[in-house]
């Protein structure tokens, strides 16, 4: 049994800080080099995971962020398409006073068309 069964109580494979201070607590005796030796591997192992994780991460926001940029000269280019849009629409109806198309009138006429096909 290593140091690393023992302090894993529960044997899931993982040593949680409340079973490390619980098992390092039971433990009596001054630490055998293979302890101190197995400490040293298990913390080398943790840093590399906590590593590779904050790469990971730090690549996930950095892809987040650029979608997120893209998303909103997306919007801002969609922004000044529709004013542009209403421009045009109020120019047309400047022109023609009488035009006046609402929701109802357009329906109505829909309706006339088919009638008249």
């Amino acid at each position: 049994l290593d140091l690393f069964d023992t302090l894993d109580v529960d044997g899931g494979g993982t040593i949680d800080f409340e079973e490390l201070v619980v098992g390092i607590c039971k433990l009596r005796g001054d630490a055998r080099r293979s302890d101190i030796v197995g400490v040293g591997l298990v913390v080398r192992s943790t840093q590399k995971l906590l590593a590779q994780f904050s790469e990971h991460a730090t690549e996930v926001l950095d892809a987040s962020a650029a979608t997120l940029q893209t998303a909103r000269r997306t919007i801002k280019e969609t922004a000044c398409d529709v004013k542009e849009v209403k421009k045009c629409m109020e120019e047309v109806l400047a022109r023609a006073p009488r035009l006046r198309i609402t929701e109802h009138s357009a329906s109505v006429g829909l309706r006339n068309s088919r009638a008249s096909a």
